[in-house]
């Protein structure tokens, strides 16, 4: 009984450090964005605000966030699945490599949502609602949040990539070696017999 309380605390323990560990690169995520965001507004030429609208979402979907009614709507429903997607993340322990990438995913989107529903007013004093870009790629700007979110994207991808095939791997090998044991008991079982015929024939 002590070792599997023993046990339950560990764990706890664990999901607990675990937890601690996401919140501060959520939060430090959120701390440097808005402050590149706050700097680059102030002394950056070119910084816009994004309503919403990039190469990705396209423009239909673009106005939809920069319509106050169903900005708002879309922004608060963001919100729920990046609150959503946290506790997925800490429910259970995850290796270091996802852990950490997919808490940089979810600290980038984050900071940019939390820029549409009211954060904008203090890193962008003035301006309407949305996040800054300011960093020039070709005819496209981008902030601190966006390539965070690229970055470790690409690294949870190909974690969870590495992991998936290690799995597939061991199951595969696993199989063979089932399928290769009984041949082999069989087989000697076979010689046993044999072995046991030629001596009866030679009495």
């Amino acid at each position: 009984m002590s070792n599997v309380r023993l046990a339950t605390t560990t764990t706890a323990a664990a999901e607990a450090g675990q937890r601690f560990r996401v919140l501060v690169l959520l939060a430090l995520v959120v701390l440097f964005d808005q402050t590149t965001k706050r700097w680059a507004w102030q002394h950056v030429d070119g910084s816009i605000i994004n309503r919403g609208s990039d190469w990705l979402a396209g423009p239909r979907i673009g106005d939809w966030y920069a319509d106050p009614s169903t900005g708002a709507l879309l922004d608060l429903a963001g919100l729920g699945l990046l609150i959503t997607a946290y506790v997925v993340l800490v429910r259970r322990r995850r290796p270091t490599m996802i852990l950490v990438s997919a808490a940089l995913v979810i600290g980038g989107w984050g900071s940019n949502q939390l820029d549409r529903v009211g954060l904008h007013s203090w890193t962008a004093p003035g301006s309407v609602r949305g996040a800054i870009d300011f960093i020039a790629v070709s005819h496209y700007r981008y902030n601190l949040a966006d390539i965070v979110i690229t970055v470790a994207t690409l690294v949870l991808g190909a974690s969870l990539s590495y992991r998936s095939g290690t799995a597939i791997y061991r199951r595969l090998r696993m199989r063979r070696e089932m399928s290769v044991q009984p041949r082999t008991v069989t087989g000697s079982m076979s010689r046993g017999a044999a072995s046991r015929n030629a001596t009866g024939l030679l009495r």
